[in-house]
């Protein structure tokens, strides 16, 4: 079905309107579940009612004990795994997170990657998702504020450095550092494919009468592979790819469990791995019954892979010139066969 999606999209990027993609403007940079959760900056009440349970409000309230409050939680979270507790604890990262990116504070990362950590365990976690109520709006909320926390973390990595598809990633985490292992999976695409990675929510598309996206957990990426001009010949299975390819790609955080893990400490940095997962070959994360859609953006790649080739000027003349073309006419592949 999603690669009937992608060949329907393409025929639409061939069709009459003009299709342009441009970067986004100003904090439209970020997608929109950043703009969803923005709007979560203080502890909803449900929160403050788990801090008051634990005698925790009036420290919380304090400002100056918020890591003490933190750890607290954490620590009867390891001992009772509860979803009350652990919700709170990935809503109270996301806000100090927040709090501490505001102040330019290197501690800004620690919070958004325990956020991402902890609403993992809120979604995945068979015990808390048995006890959770599937109209429980906190579990939309998990995934937002997942999506939002991973999404700080990928754009503080590419700050320093590209993300590497075979390689880790480097972040100053509790004040270690943190490696992440980077891994591209059940994919026609390889590591060697992946030049580049750019964040979907970078561009804005416009002149497509319809977009073909899933909301779901992860961030949507634009993988893009670009062809050596310095190579004589091509190998066969290339003949017939553009010289830029772009394809999509979601980046999904796969945290070890501090609730269950016993080697994972309070005090130290998550054992992480950030998978790049393929939309067109997967359409969902976990594993039954804790099955949820995978965030997917196939409209962006294709437009970005549009913008970087030729054809734009040969939409009309092969209508009206077709001979003007014969030289340029091939097919374009934009998956390995």
């Amino acid at each position: 079905m999603a690669t009937a999606h992608v060949v329907v999209l393409l025929s639409a990027l061939l069709g009459w309107s003009d299709i342009t993609i441009q970067p986004s403007r100003g904090d439209r940079g970020f997608s929109s579940f950043q703009h969803s959760v923005a709007g979560i900056d203080r502890p909803s009440e449900r929160t403050l009612e788990t801090l008051k349970r634990y005698d925790l409000e009036r420290a919380y309230r304090r400002q100056r004990n918020v890591n003490n409050v933190l750890l607290s939680l954490e620590k009867m979270a390891r001992k009772n795994p509860d979803a009350e507790l652990v919700y709170a604890l990935a809503e109270l990262s996301w806000v100090d997170g927040l709090k501490q990116d505001r102040w330019r504070s290197a501690q800004a990362i620690d919070r958004f990657l325990d956020a991402v950590g902890y609403a993992h365990d809120y979604l995945f976690d068979a015990e808390l998702a048995a006890g959770r109520g599937p109209s429980d709006p906190r579990f939309r909320l998990a995934c937002e504020i997942y999506n939002a926390g991973l999404e700080r973390l990928i754009r503080a990595a590419q700050s320093k450095d590209p993300i590497d598809p075979q390689g880790v990633i480097k972040l100053k985490v509790h004040g270690h550092e943190q490696v992440l292992q980077v891994v591209l999976r059940d994919s026609p695409w390889t590591p060697s494919d992946v030049h580049k990675l750019i964040l979907a929510s970078d561009f804005e598309v416009s002149g497509l009468a319809t977009s073909h996206s899933q909301y779901g957990l992860g961030v949507p990426l634009i993988g893009v592979r670009i062809t050596d001009p310095k190579k004589d010949e091509r190998p066969p299975q290339e003949r017939f790819y553009p010289d830029e390819m772009a394809f999509p790609l979601t980046a999904f955080l796969a945290p070890n469990s501090r609730l269950r893990d016993s080697s994972e400490t309070v005090d130290e940095a998550r054992k992480c791995t950030l998978e790049l997962k393929d939309p067109v070959r997967e359409r969902a994360v976990g594993q039954p019954p804790n099955r949820i859609a995978l965030e997917t953006d196939l409209t962006t790649p294709l437009a970005y892979m549009w913008s970087r080739t030729d054809l734009e000027k040969f939409r009309w003349s092969g209508l009206l010139r077709p001979e003007q073309g014969l030289q340029r006419a091939n097919l374009l592949m934009i998956r390995p066969y």
